[in-house]
């Protein structure tokens, strides 16, 4: 509305607001929402073209109800006036305005019937101005009011004010806080009116704090008044708020400023308003639309007593006093208010205290040893203790950082640091590491004093500075010589006894602190380092030598076992899960081992011990290290530990000694069966530490390939030779390199590589280069018959490494080796199955702009070849599968002729791919299955047939709609003669084409990270968006009637349709096997989307695919999750509720049944459990049925199956 016009268009809405008593509140917002539209500003803060209606106009119309002797009306008046003025900023837009609307809503404050308007009109002039940075972390207009228009923008404006409107003045505020401070007791005030009274304090206080402090009005006693009882937890947020932004304010005055005095005065009385609180207990409830939570309250309290150094001397006994109680979340609590309040006071508050502290800290830390505690309390106390040792380290940080700037201020840091060194605890932690003792319960309190101990050691390493500098220096000798005067003790059984014991615990502890020594602050952990080179340098060479020890005693075992015993070494034996072992058992030589390993990872991992360690120290332990990993029979946790400080290192600066030194050696083992999985999973780690390194590996790899290549071939014969095994583990070690180093290339070239990295980039593309043509050529000079004759396992691993190495070579030099693929794969000559794989996969992820410039113009030969040899397979093996893929990738990728592409395609198509499918005959027009043949048994071709028409479709060609027609017409075919055939005759056929129609959609959507082979961005395929969709919607429309013909004419000539139970009506079974192949490759977006049509047909697949020559177990697990999916959702849930549960239940039950599938019968009872969400009524029918079946599942022969069905019978029973 134009101002100065009449205000007919609201004048109705503004008498209906204050005059009519709301229905609601939601209709009093819609109505109030009409009303700031009519206004002109329509909710949007005068941003629109229209001029909003000046205030004063409203003010005016308003007049006859501000000044009512109703109580109500008056309160509604002022109520609609503040609402404008929040929502419609623009409606005041003149300083005078402001004022006058300040000193109206000030006036209003002593009216108590319209105080909630009052308060929301002033909070709405306040934040007009802009806040400075919010000192509470937090915002002052953290928690909502009452819904209203303008609520959104006010929360907004609470943080920069309206662009371009004039905020109140100071003077203004300052009589408004007046007023409010002397007529508004907050606590006397409903919950609504009092969280607009603590926002308005807040958001006062930041914007005009040092005005209204300057005018000697006292905010801090009205804050603690209207602070002090409150309850309700919105409020309780707000207040922990108002608090810290009236701190900031009071410390931000001057020095000599009365407020520090005011503020030492009232300090008590509003710490114990606060500590009230302490600790928070709270349980929201279900459902709460506030969405408070007890860690919220939580963290706004330790904020608040944190923000106040003067509450120190009643803080320290508060949070002694929570710390001996029994109540575990009162202890976490109050230590992390310790290091909370600890970071934000500095060392002086609190260093009056160090010993109190100290000794709280200790009994919690020393908490899991106590004697007598039982082992289901263990946990709970351990995780206390490792809090304790949390707010330890925040204790020690804070104190040394503040002592740093201090002047000569008290040492709080050192004098605590002191404290926990002098401590009993700590000889207590040696003791028990130099004699565990043997019995096993005395072991076990042993390790807990002993873990106790190093966790405060290891914080005050983690803490950094002179604590951890003195924590090493103390504590690193000791243990140095607990570990050595048992390292000669003889080993029994694989346990070296009481030798074994201190060892691991030695080791353990020393580990504990060298670890939190790295984690400390770089300047710390460098100043540590300096300080305690020698005793760095010691650690190593004691772990070395205790490596170099075991290796020996370890082969030796792992011999005699093997020829004593006629079996593998004991080398299966599982690490303990804990790197304190609790058993005197767990204390083994490899136990011992691994925390040996441990510790030199955790010395190179960080750079400044690293740095102190000498060159002869490095190479002894890189020389141990490997002795180990040459130890045959390493479990996996044994190889990771051992491969662990070579990675360090190789990301050091020694990483040119690990090169020289263990290379070659890696290498080496890496051509021995026994050695060899250890040493490449250490030649993997290396590569993916450092790039300079990875080219090394990657050539000494591409050599090894080469030569064991040959005599895997020449033993083609024996299956189960170990050099096609030990050639398998190369190739898939190489593959897993080659994909690192791509990923690290992209990842470096999207920051910015340093041209050091971008030269190790460009070695590594060379090193891939090498390999994927040497591969080939090692290929392709060996025999044919040799070629041909080695496994499948062998052939895929050999694709799949010309695969990611093609993948990971640039264009240019991808067109060399592409073209000699594509001149091997055309010569007349028959290639060997192993050439075939590689020439393939050769060509899948060619770069389009490759495929192009491929010898000889558009590669329609090389596509024909390609089909023919896919197609030449009766079954799919490696070959048909890569020469599929390459088919697809070729014609995906094709240059822009749309004439050639359409020939190839066609050629490929009805010339081989549909003959060698049964497709020959002209597809059938939709819904008949006129002149369609019958689809053939021929694996090899479906699957060809899937992979190039899938490449058409994410090109978007049309062909392949004509595919998935003559599919679905052959589909039809063979559903007609379902009845009258053998089904055994007809199944092949329909398995292949209904899997087809699954294949064709589960093309990879993936980015170019992905990296399992296949045709699609990551082999830089061309990918139409929502090309699987179009597809599966071609698909589904097709068989959709043929379903519902098929399931119509099965409902009119069911056996049994006069009887008292019919048999169900079912489609053909082709056509639903085809149906659910679809659903389980489908977008799930899609299948979202048509739920409602699908779910009725997912249920009968579901219940014909679990017999017969159909019978699918992997489908039916998809569909199953399919369903469950469907019953997590509430549009799912009313569909099966209003008409499938005689269909779904009965399908269920029989899953469950079905024993050639542990998987789908468990899958099966989830859905079960799933349906308790339906009504009692609706299940109640089926309970007995469902009672029967899950009493025979809980005697099933899987574990999981029972425990499942036990879980679902509890759940059924209980419901």
């Amino acid at each position: 509305m134009a101002a100065g016009t009449a205000p007919s268009a609201w004048a109705a809405l503004l008498h209906d607001l204050v005059v009519s008593e709301p229905a609601s509140e939601q209709a009093n917002k819609e109505r109030m929402g009409e009303f700031v539209a009519a206004l002109g500003g329509g909710g949007g803060g005068g941003s629109t073209s229209a001029t909003p209606t000046p205030v004063v106009r409203l003010v005016e119309a308003l007049g006859p109800y501000l000044t009512s002797d109703n109580d109500a009306q008056r309160a509604r008046a002022t109520a609609v006036l503040a609402e404008v003025v929040e929502a419609v900023p623009a409606c005041a837009s003149s300083a005078d305005e402001v004022a006058h609307l300040a000193q109206f809503f000030a006036a209003r404050l002593t009216d108590w019937p319209a105080v909630r308007g009052a308060l929301r009109g002033c909070l709405a002039l306040v934040t007009r101005r802009p806040a400075p940075a919010d000192p509470a972390g937090a915002g002052v207009m953290g928690a909502g009011v009452g819904p209203s228009p303008g609520k959104q923008l006010q929360a907004q404006q609470g943080q920069r004010g309206p662009a371009g409107l004039p905020a109140p003045e100071e003077g203004d505020v300052v009589e408004l806080l007046r007023v409010c401070v002397g007529h508004v007791f907050v606590r006397a005030l409903a919950q609504p009116d009092r969280e607009l009274a603590l926002r308005l304090l807040a958001a006062a206080a930041a914007r005009y704090g040092a005005a209204l402090l300057g005018s000697n009005l006292d905010l801090l006693e009205y804050l603690i008044s209207s602070v002090d009882g409150e309850k309700d937890p919105r409020c309780l947020l707000l207040c922990f708020e108002a608090v810290q932004a009236l701190l900031a304010l009071y410390h931000s005055q001057p020095e000599e400023s009365l407020c520090h005095d005011r503020l030492e005065e009232s300090a008590e009385e509003l710490f114990e308003v606060l500590a009230c609180y302490f600790p928070i207990t709270f349980n929201p409830p279900p459902g709460d639309p506030n969405r408070i939570s007890r860690e919220d309250l939580a963290a706004g309290l330790q904020a608040s007593l944190a923000a106040e150094p003067l509450f120190a001397p009643f803080l320290v006994p508060l949070a002694m006093e929570k710390l001996s109680s029994a109540l575990r979340q009162a202890k976490l609590d109050s230590l992390s208010m310790l290091g909370a309040c600890a970071a934000s006071y500095g060392p002086g508050p609190l260093a009056p205290f160090t010993s109190t502290l100290w000794a709280a800290l200790r009994s919690e830390l020393a908490a899991p040893a106590a004697e007598g505690l039982l082992s289901a309390d263990v946990p709970a106390a351990d995780e206390v203790a490792a809090v304790a040792a949390t707010c330890l380290e925040r204790c020690l940080s804070a104190f040394q950082r503040g002592e740093s700037g201090a002047g000569g201020g008290a040492p709080a840091g050192a004098s605590l640091a002191d404290a926990v060194l002098a401590d009993h605890s700590m000889q207590d932690m040696l003791a028990c590491i130099r004699s565990p003792g043997q019995d096993a319960a005395k072991h076990r309190r042993s390790v807990q004093r002993a873990k106790a101990g190093a966790r405060a050691a290891a914080a005050l390493c983690r803490a950094g500075g002179a604590a951890a500098t003195k924590a090493l220096g103390q504590l690193l000798p000791q243990l140095l010589d607990a570990v050595a005067v048992q390292a000669g003790a003889p080993a029994e059984h694989g346990s070296a006894g009481a030798s074994g014991q201190s060892q691991c615990l030695g080791w353990a502890a020393m580990l504990e602190l060298l670890q939190a020594a790295a984690a400390a602050p770089p300047a710390d952990a460098a100043a540590a380092a300096s300080a305690n080179a020698t005793l760095l340098q010691r650690a190593v060479s004691a772990a070395a030598a205790a490596l170099a020890a075991a290796a020996v005693e370890q082969a030796a075992a792992e011999e005699a076992a093997m020829e004593v015993e006629g079996r593998e070494g004991n080398g299966a034996a599982a690490l303990a899960a804990d790197r304190w072992p609790l058993a005197p058992a767990d204390c083994t030589q490899r136990q011992a081992a691994a925390l040996q390993l441990a510790t030199l990872a955790a010395v190179f991992g960080c750079p400044p011990s690293a740095g102190a360690i000498q060159h002869a120290q490095v190479e002894a332990a890189i020389t141990s290290v490997l002795q180990l990993l040459a130890v045959p029979g390493l479990v996996q946790e044994q190889q990771a530990a051992a491969v662990a400080p070579l990675a360090a290192l190789a990301q050091s600066s020694y990483s040119t000694v690990l090169g020289a030194s263990a290379l070659p050696q890696l290498v080496a083992a890496a051509g021995e069966p026994n050695s060899a999985a250890a040493a490449l999973a250490a030649l993997q780690a290396l590569a993916a530490a450092s790039g300079s390194l990875r080219s090394e590996i990657m050539g000494a790899l591409d050599r090894a390939i080469q030569q064991q290549l040959e005599v895997a071939a020449a033993q083609a014969e024996d299956s189960s030779g170990s050099a096609a095994q030990l050639l398998q583990q190369l190739l898939k070690a190489a593959a897993n390199i080659v994909t690192g180093a791509a990923s690290a290339s992209a990842s470096g070239a999207a920051v910015g590589a340093v041209a050091g990295q971008a030269a190790e980039a460009a070695d590594s593309s060379d090193a891939i280069v090498k390999l994927g043509q040497h591969l080939f050529e090692a290929a392709s000079q060996l025999p044919h018959a040799a070629a041909d004759s080695t496994s499948p396992a062998l052939q895929s691993a050999c694709a799949e490494l010309a695969y990611h190495a093609m993948r990971s070579t640039a264009a240019a030099q991808q067109a060399a080796l592409a073209a000699a693929a594509a001149a091997a794969l055309q010569q007349g000559q028959q290639l060997g199955g192993l050439q075939a794989c590689i020439a393939c996969a050769l060509l899948v992820p060619l770069r389009p702009e490759v495929v192009g410039s491929l010898p000889g113009g558009p590669p329609a030969s090389l596509v024909e070849r390609l089909v023919q040899l896919a197609v030449a397979q009766q079954q799919e093996g490696p070959a048909a599968h890569w020469a599929a893929l390459a088919a697809a990738a070729l014609l995906n990728k094709w240059p822009a002729d749309a004439a050639s592409l359409s020939a190839c395609t066609a050629a490929a198509l009805q010339g081989q791919l549909y003959p060698a499918c049964g497709l020959a005959d002209a597809a059938a027009p939709s819904g008949t299955a006129a002149g369609a043949s019958l689809p053939a048994a021929a694996p090899a071709a479906w699957a060809c047939l899937a992979a190039v028409v899938r490449g058409l479709a994410m090109r978007g060609q049309r062909e392949a709609d004509g595919a998935i027609s003559r599919a679905v017409a052959g589909l039809d075919a063979a559903a007609q003669q379902w009845q009258e055939e053998p089904a055994a005759a007809l199944a092949g056929g329909v398995k292949a084409v209904a899997q087809f129609l699954g294949a064709v959609l589960e093309g990879s959507a993936a980015g170019a990270a992905d990296s399992k082979p296949g045709l699609g961005r990551q082999s830089f395929a061309t990918a139409k968006p929502l090309w699987q969709q179009r597809l599966y919607i071609a698909g589904v429309g097709q068989l959709m009637p043929l379903l519902q013909r098929s399931f119509e004419a099965h409902a009119q000539g069911r056996p049994g349709a006069g009887s008292a139970a019919p048999a169900e009506a079912t489609a053909s079974p082709p056509l639903l096997l085809a149906l659910g192949q679809l659903l389980q490759a489908a977008p799930a977006a899609v299948l979202q989307q048509d739920q409602a049509r699908l779910l009725p047909w997912l249920l009968q697949c579901l219940a014909a695919l679990q017999q017969g020559p159909l019978a699918d177990g992997p489908l039916l697990q998809a569909l199953l999750l399919l369903l469950s999916n469907a019953l997590m959702g509430d549009a799912g849930r009313r569909e099966v509720e209003a008409d499938l549960l005689p269909r779904l239940v009965p399908a269920l039950l029989g899953a469950a049944r079905f024993r050639p599938s542990p998987a789908v019968r468990e899958t099966a009872l989830q859905c079960l459990l799933l349906l308790l969400e339906l009504p009692y009524t609706a299940l109640h029918p089926y309970r007995r049925k469902v009672a029967r079946v899950l009493a025979a599942a809980v005697d099933d022969d899987r574990r999981s199956v029972r425990l499942q069905a036990a879980r679902v019978r509890q759940a059924w029973a209980a419901s």
